[in-house]
């Protein structure tokens, strides 16, 4: 896992799921060579989010998925 905007002594994975916990046990999705920004990954950042929704989204008459 790498960040450009972390520097490299910051143990990213620990940051990681300390951030998670913080945010209510959110989900850590990597996206492989993605930038801070995903903007070189953004198909695999949409598709990952499109998944998530999939999986944890609207259940019932609200569902976009059905």
């Amino acid at each position: 896992m790498s960040d450009e905007y972390v520097p490299d002594y910051v143990d990213k994975k620990a940051l990681v799921e300390r951030l998670c916990r913080a945010m209510g046990g959110a989900e850590k999705v990597e996206i492989e060579y993605g930038n801070h920004s995903l903007s070189n990954r953004v198909e695999e950042a949409v598709d990952a989010i499109i998944d998530f929704l999939k999986r944890e989204g609207p259940k019932g008459w609200d569902d976009p998925w059905s």
